[in-house]
């Protein structure tokens, strides 16, 4: 599993975001009786320190992807940048919740892998810019519990899908290309003179007419060329019909109920690669995701979980004092996470 596919995830929450509360029982209590840690799971903990270096990297992700000016843009239900802030602690809640799973699971950081996190935390500092480090004053120890939680969080979902041995369908993943006359209705009148002019098409690409002049003249839809995979049209007997296709064959008149229409496809590329590969990808890597969050919910389920909303209150997420320039994640990708 590549390391910036699960990199992003730490940004999704900013679109559809995860209610740890929903899951299990993650408890926010104001202080912690006094405690330094942002998050504890039963014993274990991290710290406020790391926290914040997490809240760092998180912001950099959603500054990157929507722009300094989003951060002052005003929603309906508070600022944009209250918004990133809610984001950012789910997404750093998530991320310890995954590194105590890696450490229930026994999996755990080499000796080289040590040696190489306090090279990433001089890279750390050495990517801010001039003055940053002082006025972020993170310590080497919270940079490093930082990276550590995201490695082991990074390993453990990648274990966890290597051990399934996801495998998406590749038929089911197959995309196919091709051309489509399409002649929609909306009552049985209409039906019953568009299924005529469709045999009428038959009968003219049966006599030599090009199957491209044909639609041309004929087709309604606002795309002729298309390519699509299984379920794209939702119509189970259409996909049937057109996926048992081969390059340079057509089809009869079939139906798509899901559109009211009549339609005559012609197949110019069974198996457009490229594509079928991406589709198994994001087959494998939704497969993955879905373990992912099970096993999150059943871990938050079965512990103790307790955020510390004072401490996370008193970080500002746009203040001087977080860098926006030092990548923990892109830091992060110098390391296996196999």
């Amino acid at each position: 599993m590549r390391i910036r596919q699960i990199g992003k995830c730490f940004v999704l929450p900013l679109m559809l975001i995860i209610v740890l509360s929903g899951c299990g029982s993650v408890t926010w209590i104001g202080n912690l009786f006094g405690s330094r840690a942002m998050m504890t799971i039963d014993e274990e903990e991290l710290s406020s320190e790391a926290a914040k270096v997490l809240a760092a990297a998180q912001v950099k992700l959603i500054r990157d992807a929507y722009g300094e000016e989003a951060m002052e843009t005003e929603l309906a239900d508070g600022t944009f940048a209250s918004y990133a802030k809610e984001s950012a602690a789910e997404a750093i809640q998530r991320t310890f919740i995954l590194r105590c799973l890696a450490d229930s699971e026994g999996i755990s950081l080499s000796e080289d892998d040590q040696k190489e996190i306090e090279n990433a935390v001089e890279a750390y500092r050495s990517s801010m810019e001039e003055g940053e480090d002082k006025k972020t004053d993170f310590s080497d120890e919270a940079i490093e519990e930082a990276i550590e939680t995201v490695l082991l969080a990074l390993r453990y979902e990648s274990n966890i899908c290597n051990i399934q041995g996801i495998s998406a369908d590749e038929e089911e993943c197959r995309v196919i290309r091709g051309k489509q006359i399409v002649i929609y209705f909306s009552n049985e009148e209409e039906k019953a003179e568009a299924k005529n002019t469709m045999n009428h098409i038959l009968e003219l690409r049966q006599s030599g007419s090009s199957f491209t002049a044909l639609c041309a003249r004929y087709s309604q839809a606002d795309e002729t060329n298309v390519q699509f995979a299984r379920g794209y049209f939702d119509d189970p007997d259409f996909d049937e019909a057109v996926f048992a296709l081969s390059d340079g064959q057509s089809s009869e008149i079939l139906e798509r109920t899901s559109d009211s229409c009549f339609v005559i496809f012609y197949c110019l590329d069974s198996n457009v690669e490229s594509m079928t590969e991406k589709n198994i990808e994001d087959a494998e890597e939704q497969e993955c995701q879905t373990l992912i969050e099970t096993a999150i919910e059943k871990y938050v389920s079965a512990h103790t979980s307790e955020w510390n909303t004072s401490a996370w209150n008193s970080i500002a997420i746009l203040a001087e004092d977080m860098t926006s320039s030092a990548d923990l994640y892109s830091i992060c990708e110098g390391f296996s996470v196999n």
